[in-house]
């Protein structure tokens, strides 16, 4: 009886010991980071991050959005209520970092 406790217990302890060194060194996804959106058009903005639709902006606001920080480029497309693309431009995390991660969607002129 000793002997089969003693053996289930050593199993245990294992088990345990194998699964926090297998939490310690599982990827669980990639950090987030707070991209902010200057919406500077007189229309409400859908924002769109690497085809993933992120939230609206109003006009005149500033959103914050949470992106997936190690995807390396960021394709940051801004649609207006007709669905129309008023503002596209990619990034990469180094511009984003150098801008303090803001990006500004300017009034298009024409």
């Amino acid at each position: 009886m000793t002997r089969k406790l003693n053996t289930i217990v050593s199993l245990l302890i294992l088990v345990l010991m194998l699964g926090v060194l297998i939490m310690s060194t599982a990827c669980w996804g990639s950090p987030l980071f707070s991209l902010k959106i200057e919406n500077r058009t007189v229309e409400n903005l859908t924002i769109y991050v690497n085809d993933y639709r992120v939230g609206d902006v109003g006009p005149g606001e500033t959103g914050t959005r949470k992106v997936d920080y190690n995807i390396g480029k960021y394709l940051v497309v801004a649609k207006n209520s007709k669905g129309q693309t008023v503002y596209s431009k990619e990034f990469t995390s180094k511009e984003l970092n150098e801008t303090e991660w803001k990006v500004i969607i300017q009034a298009i002129t024409k």
